[in-house]
């Protein structure tokens, strides 16, 4: 036997695989075998032993190339791997459903009359950022079908456009979790609010630098040319003690101003909710930190009214 050559016992070829492999396309298999997921052999000839086995006279090596609609038949996988893939994917195996597609899909719209969805209306749908929805499809939690399959890369999981919902599914998810639809992940125009508040508070933190900055400069001065005192002198804070105290409140303000923001972005995670000062109170506890009550007072200020409460609270006990 040449020496290029390499025998390979208990193989199974292109055909077979994908007749075990149900719920592997042809253009899945290939990007398995780019990916050197599952070695693949060039196949020369079968031969068999003295024992009566079939063995596989392949080309040494292994490829990392697959024609995805050409001829296959020369192309042969070792059981071993396919059966240790599977240990970790049985998904492999499962029973495939009809993905074929409407053949003009720019008409698809919300009507249930249409078997399958582009992905790309279940923003306006859901009330979620195209992002979010970008996200919700990779996490794989809703089963989708992929037009445009990339030999080297796997379908593109961000254009919208090209990934399908079959309305069935989509009409069974969105029954489980209205919860979940127009309050989170955050709506657009939510999130922008909130980002606006985070620049507001950003920029009470610059402005609170450039005072720092000008108090610094005036005890400066005031070492240089100190102004007289009229009448008995009185024991003033010296300049240093000034200067300390001066720039501890400015970094006890950018602690809150942190907080302000942490507390910010969990409201919205948690989505709008009448909450009260102890409840934002609260929240700066848990993430190590506690307001001051002027400070909590900006944070109420700034937060959006759907993630607070005007409501009096209930009666003190005499």
């Amino acid at each position: 036997m040449p020496e290029d050559y390499t025998l390979l016992p208990n193989v199974i070829d292109v055909v077979d695989l994908l007749l075990r492999w149900t719920g592997i396309s042809q253009s899945e298999l290939a990007a398995m075998v780019h990916d050197g997921v599952i070695p693949a052999f060039w196949q020369v000839k079968r031969i068999k032993n003295d024992d009566g086995e079939t063995i596989s006279c392949c080309v040494a090596g292994k490829i990392h190339e697959c024609p995805i609609n050409d001829d296959w038949s020369n192309i042969v996988f070792r059981l071993e791997d396919v059966e240790q893939l599977e240990s970790y994917h049985p998904e492999f195996k499962w029973t495939p459903e009809n993905f074929d597609k409407p053949q003009n899909s720019d008409t698809i719209d919300n009507n249930t009359e249409d078997e399958w969805i582009s992905c790309y209306v279940l923003s306006k749908r859901w009330g979620w950022s195209t992002f979010d929805v970008v996200d919700f499809i990779k996490s794989g939690e809703l089963r989708c079908s992929f037009e445009g399959d990339s030999f080297y890369g796997g379908p593109d999981l961000n254009n919208l456009n090209d990934i399908y919902v079959h309305i069935v599914d989509l009409l069974s998810w969105e029954e489980k979790n209205k919860h979940r639809i127009k309050s989170a992940p955050v709506l657009e125009k939510d999130g922008e609010r909130l980002r606006q508040e985070i620049r507001s508070l950003t920029q009470k933190i610059a402005e609170l630098e450039i005072e720092n900055a000008a108090l610094r400069s005036k005890i400066e001065a005031s070492l240089i040319n100190p102004p007289k005192q009229p009448g008995p002198p009185k024991p003033p804070r010296t300049a240093a003690a000034s200067k300390a105290a001066a720039e501890k409140k400015v970094e006890e303000w950018k602690c809150h101003a942190t907080r302000m923001i942490t507390v910010v972005l969990e409201c919205a995670k948690e989505g709008p909710k009448g909450r009260k000062r102890p409840q934002l109170q609260a929240i700066a506890k848990r993430h190590g930190g506690e307001f001051s009550r002027a400070a909590l007072e900006v944070l109420w200020a700034a937060l959006p009214d759907e993630h607070k409460s005007t409501e009096p609270g209930p009666p003190r006990q005499s």
